[in-house]
């Protein structure tokens, strides 16, 4: 670290420790935002878990549809187009 860069750091401590609680929102007893996020995912039934899966070029998996690979039934898995590419 440079000295510049270490005054700069202290002074941005010191600056949180003295104005933090004027500029930093207030904390509540109840996460706001993860109440939010829960109700969200629980109306739009959106999937809790993303997996992101590498598909080779020369894969049999290229240029069919989810259902035509067998990734549709009977679950409720999506699959996103990766770099412009819909397996």
């Amino acid at each position: 670290m440079t000295p510049l860069g270490l005054v700069l750091l202290g002074a941005g401590i010191v600056y949180f420790m003295l104005a933090g609680k004027y500029v930093l929102p207030a904390k509540t007893g109840e996460d706001i935002s993860g109440k939010q996020q829960r109700e969200l995912i629980a109306s739009w039934q959106f999937p809790t878990h993303i997996h992101e899966l590498l598909v080779p070029p020369d894969s049999a998996l290229i240029g069919k549809t989810r259902e035509e690979a067998g990734m549709a039934s009977g679950t409720r898995r999506s699959v996103s187009p990766l770099n412009g590419r819909l397996i």
